[in-house]
């Protein structure tokens, strides 16, 4: 499991390249806990944008809805 380090993004990057190439990454809270992350996409030559949280007090937790915000443009 990758850790909030560069190493631990090194880690997560390649894992997601060994998946295809890497040309756009959605990271959660990217003004707060992603920032770091989503720098380091930046600087890896990816497009970073960021994936909102659902409200999950209305409809609860659901893979499907968190995949379908996920895929929605900010």
């Amino acid at each position: 499991m990758p850790l909030a380090t560069a190493a631990g993004y090194r880690e997560l990057l390649e894992w997601a390249r060994g998946l295809g190439r890497v040309r756009r990454a959605g990271v959660e809270g990217i003004g707060s806990f992603g920032a770091a992350l989503c720098r380091y996409v930046l600087a890896q030559g990816a497009e970073g944008f960021e994936v909102h949280r659902p409200d999950r007090r209305e409809r609860g937790k659901s893979d499907l809805f968190d995949a379908q915000n996920g895929a929605r443009p900010c």
